[in-house]
């Protein structure tokens, strides 16, 4: 969750389809990457949300409800929380009013050691440089959260990050500024609070039309591959397949290259990421 990160998601600006937000359906299954298969899509389109003035995808929609709801505590409604786990995306993404934050965020410009490979900045292979932030969310790969870079793109699994989060920080202390410290501007600035204001109006969200062509995924694909430790699950994270994104600044810098397609994976603890 950097703050100077250049955001390099470069696909064509979907076309929006604005849908009403409705309760979700309980998730069934197992839990995970697959599960953001399973949730329950928001219904129709409402006349205030004709005259929304935010963005947000159907998947992330329903992967951020179904967290709030499972996760809000200490007074906090499922809205409410839900609200607030949606504000770092709008500005951590880059999306604004214009357009739809992207499961498929990548930022480029941080460069410090432990991105790149064998965290050795004078490595052999510079094209092996991880992104600083992934995601909605802008979960760091040099940070300490327990996220491959496939579960911070899959909005079922990054919400949940998000929600578990801010619900644990809200109950340590009822301040949304303490809530949202990790992502440091929302806890000292007043960016984060007047956009909740925008999207929340004390008991229902508001403003926000959804984006039927942006999935929890983001444009990140399922695969299966072959691996020291036996056949696991994999996902191919193609940039050029990214769902409600924005073309972006081509970077010139080696470390600010635009990057390329790779496969994230994890086994037995460990993880690959996109690089």
């Amino acid at each position: 969750m950097k703050r100077g990160a250049l955001l390099v998601v470069v696909a064509a600006v979907a076309l929006l389809v604005p849908t009403a937000v409705v309760t979700l359906a309980p998730v069934a299954g197992v839990p995970g990457v697959a599960a953001a298969e399973t949730l329950e899509a928001p219904g129709a389109l409402s006349s205030a949300q004709i005259l929304a003035t935010r963005n947000y995808g159907v998947g992330p929609m329903a992967s951020v409800l179904y967290w709030a709801d499972q996760e809000k505590a200490c007074g906090l409604t499922r809205d409410q929380l839900a609200a607030m786990v949606m504000v770092p995306t709008f500005t951590e993404t880059g999306a604004g009013t214009q357009y739809t934050p992207s499961p498929m965020t990548l930022s480029r410009y941080d460069n410090q050691a432990g991105l790149y490979a064998f965290k050795d900045i004078n490595t052999a292979f510079r094209k092996a440089f991880f992104h600083p932030g992934i995601g909605m969310w802008q979960f760091d790969s040099a940070g300490g959260w327990n996220l491959s870079a496939a579960t911070a793109i899959n909005t079922y699994t990054a919400a949940q990050t998000a929600a578990t989060l801010m619900a644990q920080r809200w109950c340590q202390n009822p301040s949304r500024p303490y809530a949202w410290a990790p992502w440091f501007y929302c806890g000292t600035t007043t960016i984060c609070e007047d956009l909740y204001n925008e999207i929340y109006d004390g008991t229902s969200l508001v403003n926000i039309k959804q984006d039927q062509s942006v999935s929890a995924f983001g444009g990140m694909q399922s695969h299966t591959c072959d691996a020291p430790v036996g056949t696991i699950t994999c996902y191919y994270v193609d940039p050029s397949k990214a769902e409600a994104s924005r073309p972006g600044p081509r970077p010139t810098s080696d470390r600010r290259r635009c990057p390329r397609p790779s496969t994230s994976s994890r086994a037995a603890g460990t993880s690959t990421g996109t690089g």
